[in-house]
């Protein structure tokens, strides 16, 4: 507050000896008052989404944040504009509100409006593509089968498995979006379901094919059969045989010389991740000298189907740097005619030694009457102790060991088995005694029961 007052020389008040006036403004100024409006966060649907231009009347802490009201005045209206369809952030623009009833408090404010953040989040996406697996035939292993789930509406988009695998081993199907009607950016792939394409070692056999020669006799050319090799690829390998020129058999071998060789013969440097494709075998063959006079011989003859390399040496030689080709010769006729041509090998089939005549069997049907005729014997002899009474139950003990010593006497379990033999009536006849007693002492037994129990 602000006093005026009047004074004499002396000190004493004059103020009654004067007529006053006092003027003066006094200035209420406007509040601040921020509101903003509140982010919000959605996932893309397709839709056009977001408030709008939507006037609120109520439930004003869901849409802004209101700093700065006074006393008891409050927020009764207010307007949030903003809205987006694609994934991507869009301003939330509030405007026109009103403080007090009827907006009665609005000029007492200065209000300064801050824009919020609408943000449309990529719709989740989920990809998945094929897997499969087959055995190496030089040939890329593909999988063009693919699906996408979580489009949204009716938008398109398509998926093609891309991934390859030719060699041995494994790898995921990767692949190849086309989006068709979809916009990428409004998608987010969360997972990916690939598929592994598979591919596994293919059996590749080296025969080594038969060959005779007449003691003394130059050696023939060794050949081979090669079978399981891809069309277009070449396997190198060598043929030996074991050293002598003695009336016999000696073993043909074959060993696989490590390295890849084209249809010219050379080899490549390309070496471990080729063999890696094949599981190979290889079989050896019988190279037979047969005595002089024995009988007429070409030489061994040549297999044409074998898909060796010429370079076959004297006794104990090779035929070292064989070339094996696909496509070759027919290999399977090949070896065949080899065979045929060489009675060597049938000689020893039909001399190989074996069982000229089926040994003794012992008959299944005779075991299961001898333990049947004890079993029986066994039950009856029970009843008999509990009792003490009943001779036929007693006396079907000797049932019982006359068909086990039967069995013992007539049948050999080391030898095979067969349903019957000569022996199985004798079996089945002490049974049928057997079973005939039990039927006997059954009913007698009943029936002294029945007499015990009206005594």
């Amino acid at each position: 507050p602000s006093y005026i007052s009047v004074n004499k020389e002396d000190g004493t008040s004059s103020f009654d000896n004067y007529k006053y006036q006092v003027s003066g403004k006094f200035t209420i100024e406007a509040a601040d008052l921020t509101i903003t409006a509140n982010d919000q966060t959605l996932t893309y649907n397709g839709d056009i989404q977001g408030p709008g231009d939507t006037t609120y009347a109520s439930d004003f802490d869901e849409v802004v944040k209101v700093e700065g009201l006074q006393g008891t005045d409050e927020l009764t209206k207010v307007n949030i504009d903003g809205q987006g369809t694609d994934a991507g952030e869009y301003n939330l623009v509030p405007g026109d509100a009103a403080i007090g009833e009827g907006g009665a408090a609005s000029d007492n404010y200065d209000i300064n409006y801050v824009n919020g953040t609408l943000t449309i989040n990529p719709a989740p996406l989920k990809i998945k593509t094929e897997g499969g697996s087959k055995v190496y035939d030089g040939k890329a292993l593909t999988k063009p089968e693919g699906s996408v789930t979580g489009l949204v509406k009716d938008e398109t988009a398509t998926i093609a498995g891309k991934g390859k695998q030719t060699d041995v081993g494994s790898s995921k199907n990767t692949y190849e979006i086309n989006w068709g009607t979809a916009k990428k950016t409004n998608y987010d792939i969360v997972e990916e379901n690939l598929g592994t394409l598979k591919v596994t070692k293919a059996l590749l056999t080296i025969t080594a094919d038969d060959k005779s020669k007449v003691e003394g006799a130059e050696d023939p050319e060794l050949t081979a059969s090669v079978d399981g090799l891809v069309k277009g690829e070449t396997i190198k390998y060598t043929l030996t045989r074991d050293k002598g020129e003695d009336v016999g058999e000696y073993a043909i071998k074959v060993e696989v010389d490590g390295a890849k060789a084209n249809s010219a013969g050379k080899v490549s440097a390309k070496v471990a991740a080729d063999l890696d494709n094949y599981k190979i075998k290889t079989v050896d063959g019988v190279f037979t000298i047969t005595a002089a006079g024995g009988g007429d011989d070409d030489g061994g003859g040549d297999n044409p189907g074998g898909g060796g390399n010429p370079g076959g040496g004297g006794a104990g030689g090779g035929n070292p740097g064989a070339v094996a080709a696909a496509p070759a010769a027919p290999a399977a006729p090949a070896a065949q005619d080899t065979i045929e041509d060489n009675p060597t090998p049938t000689t020893t089939i039909e001399d190989s030694e074996g069982p000229k005549a089926a040994p003794d069997n012992w008959a299944l049907l005779n075991l299961i009457s001898m333990l049947l005729t004890a079993l029986l014997s066994l039950i009856m002899l029970a009843r008999y102790f509990r009792r003490r009474e009943g001779i036929i139950r007693l006396g079907s003990i000797i049932p019982a060991i006359v068909a086990i010593i039967a069995f013992v006497v007539t049948e050999n379990m080391a030898n095979p088995m067969v349903l019957t033999d000569k022996w199985t009536v004798l079996m089945l006849i002490i049974l049928a005694v057997q079973v005939a007693a039990g039927i006997v002492a059954l009913l007698r037994g009943d029936s002294e029961e029945e007499t015990d129990f009206e005594e």
